[in-house]
């Protein structure tokens, strides 16, 4: 028999095995299991239940391995940026103002702060509580996309999200509130596109430009779904649906601003680190440190960070 350690290795070391949980997970769902009651399906409970099970799994395999990531020793004690993020989260109980490193990306602080809040400051509990809801999460997108496009695509689609959203589940780093907040927006999105349902699509436009702004992401995304909902829609419903859509994604714009006021923090530096990443992709599509090899001057000129960004950009479009 395997002892604990080895078979949290096992489960740590295999993060391609989240493909194999999620076949099983589709297996089952095309099974059409029915309980004792007439008509009563059992498979999205059994499915909700391995969706949690496959994203617990892994952080406990870290756990009791205690194999380590670049963010995480242990699978627990966050470092590097996590740590820089953890820091303020636990400074926002503290009622002190986030620094400059995390006035970049509020968003998933403020989120932090309040699972470190409601778990007593333990960080496992703060862990596991962000691996279940990943899990959650990703059961609701499969699901939604398996009403729409059937089980083989919701397949896909739960392995992709399970397959990145576990690299990150055991570390305290922005990308998990992009996931949480763009999984759910992908859920109303569909069912905006399902039902054609304008609350629906007004929740799933705002939490998805909200999930963008929790880590500078792919911003091109959010024309592309303006773009759906102006071609698949005519005369009233498209000036309904385009309208709101613009106001929703403004309001979503404004909640990291609206989160450093709130907290007491400075304003003026959310997503200024985005302009390095910008710098990479017109440069060739190179790495977000390109600008530091290309234009060191810039960071010896002694400037804040929100002027160090204005001149990134501008020898970003000086390309």
């Amino acid at each position: 028999m395997m002892p604990f350690d080895d078979i949290g290795a096992f489960f740590a070391g295999r993060i391609n095995g989240i493909f194999s949980a999620a076949i099983f997970f589709y297996i089952l769902a095309s099974l059409r299991w029915h309980g004792l009651a007439d008509g009563i399906s059992i498979a999205r409970p059994v499915q909700f239940l391995l969706a949690v099970f496959f994203s617990v799994i892994t952080i406990i395999g870290y756990w009791y391995s205690g194999q380590s990531t670049a963010s995480a020793i242990g699978g627990l004690i966050p470092i590097s940026d996590a740590h820089g993020y953890y820091d303020c989260a636990q400074g926002l109980l503290e009622e002190k103002p986030l620094n400059i490193f995390c006035t970049r990306r509020p968003l998933y602080t403020s989120m932090l702060s309040g699972w470190l809040f409601i778990a007593d400051k333990n960080m496992q509990l703060v862990i596991l509580l962000q691996s279940i809801l990943t899990g959650i999460v990703a059961w609701l997108v499969a699901d939604s996309v398996r009403k729409v496009m059937g089980w083989r695509v919701a397949l896909v689609s739960f392995a992709v999200m399970m397959q990145f959203s576990i690299l990150h589940v055991i570390t305290t780093l922005t990308e998990n509130a992009g996931i949480l907040l763009g999984g759910v927006a992908a859920v109303f999105i569909l069912k905006a596109a399902q039902n054609r349902n304008i609350g629906d699509w007004i929740a799933g436009i705002f939490l998805l430009t909200v999930a963008i702004n929790a880590r500078a992401g792919v911003y091109f995304v959010i024309p592309t779904v303006l773009m759906f909902a102006y071609f698949y829609s005519h005369g009233k419903e498209r000036l309904i649906l385009l309208s709101s859509g613009v106001i929703a994604i403004v309001i979503g714009f404004s909640v990291p601003w609206v989160t450093l006021l709130i907290t007491g923090s400075e304003t003026g530096n959310v997503n200024s680190n985005f302009s390095y990443t910008f710098y990479g992709l017109v440069a060739g599509g190179k790495r977000w440190t390109q600008v530091f090899t290309d234009h060191p001057e810039i960071f010896k000129m002694g400037l804040g960070e929100k002027d160090v960004a204005k001149e990134v950009y501008r020898v970003s479009f000086d390309l």
